[in-house]
């Protein structure tokens, strides 16, 4: 349950040039570099999140590819409403 005490307190994920293809032969072939973190917030029962993913490989899906260039987003999570 995402609202009990947690074994992580806090995820912190870093990621530079990493190609979703070496991982399984039908993913794209992608050049990620970015963040992803989520912590609890300071009032209560509550998470935010913060994403930041360039993909430096962008291209059509026909050449294996991933077509989305950037990815920037910030969430506010609570046991009734997730604000994005």
């Amino acid at each position: 349950h995402p609202w009990r005490n947690q074994p992580a307190q806090q995820v912190d994920i870093q990621m530079n040039h990493l190609d979703l293809h070496a991982f399984h032969p039908r993913a794209p072939v992608t050049g990620l570099q970015g963040r992803i973190g989520l912590q609890p917030a300071s009032a209560g029962a509550s998470w935010t999140a913060a994403v930041e993913i360039l993909n430096t490989l962008p291209d059509a899906w026909d050449r294996q590819r991933l077509p989305l260039r950037q990815v920037s987003a910030q969430a506010a999570l609570t046991d009734t409403q997730a604000e994005i």
